[in-house]
């Protein structure tokens, strides 16, 4: 019968050893995947993390239902209403004037933009305006006397503001 001697033990330990710690050294290799995924993009995909939650006129059923799109990308169609300096507007339903009106910030958002203009509008829905905040994020100025009528109101921060493609132009 064959005898396993101290020496033959001991290359087995020592073979069964490395090849664990190859194995185990498999798994923590460098990926080239990117490095800063949040949970939402491996939950949902990269291409669906800052996806637009709305994409329609702005109407009564956008406006009542606008808490559901705080902190959210938007993307909506209406008219003007009042230009209220060079970096904001307001847009207004063109067949609903009981609709309130929804104030649009933006750095470059009124070039142009007179009232009764169909406008194209990106951007991410806040719950009430803070115009310090506005400030610093478009790095301008604003007159706290023409904001005062929209203190602690929602707003839309736009990413871009498109005049001529709400009315195919």
């Amino acid at each position: 019968m064959f005898q396993h001697g101290p020496r033959t033990t001991a290359l087995r330990c020592v073979s069964a050893a490395v090849a664990l710690s190859a194995l185990a050294l498999t798994g923590c290799g460098d990926s080239d995947g990117p490095a800063d995924v949040s949970v939402e993009e491996i939950q949902e995909g990269p291409e669906q993390a800052r996806s637009t939650v709305y994409d329609g006129a702005y109407g009564r059923p956008f406006a009542e239902g606008i808490t559901a799109y705080y902190g959210r990308d938007v993307v909506v169609t209406a008219d003007v209403g009042t230009v209220v300096d060079g970096s904001a507007f307001t847009v207004v339903d063109p067949t609903d004037d009981t609709v309130d009106p929804l104030l649009v910030v933006g750095a470059q958002a009124t070039r142009g933009l007179e009232p009764e203009t169909s406008v194209r509008i990106t951007g991410t829905v806040y719950e009430a305006l803070d115009l310090t905040r506005v400030e610093e994020d478009l790095g301008t100025d604003l007159d706290e006397k023409l904001f005062g009528a929209y203190d602690s109101q929602p707003y839309l921060q736009a990413t871009s503001v498109d005049p001529t493609a709400a009315t195919g132009d």
